[in-house]
């Protein structure tokens, strides 16, 4: 495998940097919509900007447009 992927332009790869960024923004501020806090330590502390006010949550949704809500009973 190695050289094989070697013509992928520059541009392309930080394209996919900024695009996987992206996911993974959404993704943490969705998760923080559920709960700010999490018992995992590395979690928890990416959650911070979320309890300070500085980030705010985004309600998920799934891909029928609905709001994903926890089932009764669940925190």
């Amino acid at each position: 495998m190695q050289r094989r992927y070697t013509h992928i332009a520059k541009e392309w790869r930080a394209q996919l940097r900024k695009d996987l960024q992206e996911v993974w923004e959404q993704a943490l501020a969705e998760r923080a919509w559920f709960s700010m806090h999490s018992p995992v330590a590395a979690l928890d502390d990416l959650l911070m900007p979320f309890r300070e006010g500085k980030r705010k949550p985004l309600v998920p949704f799934s891909a029928d447009a609905e709001v994903v809500a926890l089932a009764a009973g669940e925190d």
